[in-house]
């Protein structure tokens, strides 16, 4: 297992001030873990055509009693990718909520409706109001478009970062 790089703690600090220490502990493990091996183009084509046909893909004995070990990442390599993986996280992350809120939208707007097209007057911006529990904190329908362009800055920032931390040890 590889040892975090110093410099990645800065990324770190900055998820924890904003509230995604969630994904810490994902870019901490994914660091230390190292970058899966994966099969060549050639021998996933392979088993997929083998699969579809109904035969047994032609495996290499000696390799699959063999367990390969995961590549680790150094220094700059390490910064690299936990800073492309907290971007695409984060952009599932905001994908899959507002797929959660469109859903809900479709619910509130035409329930009730037989699967009839919403009337005129339904066909406005609607919004849905989530609150966790009775006291909790209320979270309204996030814009994907101001969403997106958050993610993007925030590409930006981490290329910027990657570019002043590349540099120092």
């Amino acid at each position: 297992m590889a040892t975090p790089d110093p410099r990645l703690f800065e990324l770190i600090t900055l998820l924890v001030e904003v509230g995604a220490d969630w994904l810490v502990l994902e870019v901490l493990g994914g660091v230390r873990t190292g970058l899966a091996v994966e099969e060549s183009d050639h021998a996933l084509l392979t088993a997929q055509l083998s699969a579809r046909y109904g035969r047994s893909p032609e495996i290499d004995k000696e390799r699959v009693l063999s367990f390969w070990s995961p590549r680790e990442l150094d220094g700059d390599e390490q910064l690299r990718w936990a800073a492309a993986y907290v971007v695409e996280r984060l952009t599932d992350e905001a994908e899959m909520l507002n797929a959660s809120f469109e859903r809900l939208n479709v619910l509130a707007i035409a329930q009730g409706r037989d699967g009839e097209a919403p009337p005129q007057e339904f066909k406005r911006d609607s919004s849905v109001t989530l609150q966790v529990g009775e006291d909790g904190p209320v979270i309204q329908t996030v814009e994907i478009a101001i969403l997106r362009r958050n993610l993007a800055a925030l590409t930006l920032a981490l290329e910027d970062w990657l570019g002043t931390t590349g540099g120092r040890r």
